[in-house]
């Protein structure tokens, strides 16, 4: 599925798993991530916001048309660089905040009411220290959600949760899912 971004067979774990899971469930009203890989959505989540864009996709620079990435990658290998829109003949990149980028306000507006609205703000294997998104969480906790950090290590938000687990994601949320 990932294969041209990540050079392999690049699927969700355990964790994406149960953050689908936990939506089924009714338990998990959306997924904020900075991740650029679409796992969320192929471990099956459907409320998932993209701060960073998504590399399975390309955008137009010139009329903003989206479509799916491995045909341009393929037009790319086969000599087109660099890639035209087939609507405008604007440039095509990949559908990603690269570097010097703001990030895409829809997305961001979207994700700080998610954090606004959320009894409990599960912020998970993120290191929380690249804003805006490290802010999230204490937007949550702000309007009175309840904070869990799940990472290997603390973060700077760490103070400020009712709850942090020191461990692997990938171990955490699937006992969470099962819980559920």
């Amino acid at each position: 599925m990932h294969e041209a971004v990540y050079g392999g067979n690049v699927t969700p774990n355990a964790a994406h798993d149960a953050l689908a899971a936990l939506e089924t469930a009714g338990a998990l009203d959306a997924v904020v991530t900075q991740n650029i890989d679409g796992l969320h959505e192929a471990a099956g989540s459907e409320t998932v916001v993209e701060l960073h864009g998504n590399a399975d996709r390309v955008v137009c620079e010139s009329c903003g048309r989206r479509a799916d990435a491995a045909p341009v990658r393929g037009r790319v290998a086969d000599g087109e660089t660099p890639p035209r829109c087939g609507e405008c003949d604007g440039l095509l990149k990949p559908d990603v905040v690269l570097f010097g980028e703001s990030l895409p306000r829809a997305s961001l507006q979207l994700a700080r009411d998610h954090a606004r609205k959320a009894d409990v703000f599960l912020a998970a294997g993120s290191s929380l220290s690249v804003e805006p998104a490290a802010s999230l969480p204490r937007t949550a906790t702000r309007q009175g959600g309840t904070l869990v950090v799940v990472n290997l290590e603390s973060t700077p938000v760490s103070e400020r949760a009712d709850y942090e687990v020191l461990a692997d994601v990938t171990d955490v949320l699937p006992a969470v899912a099962e819980a559920v």
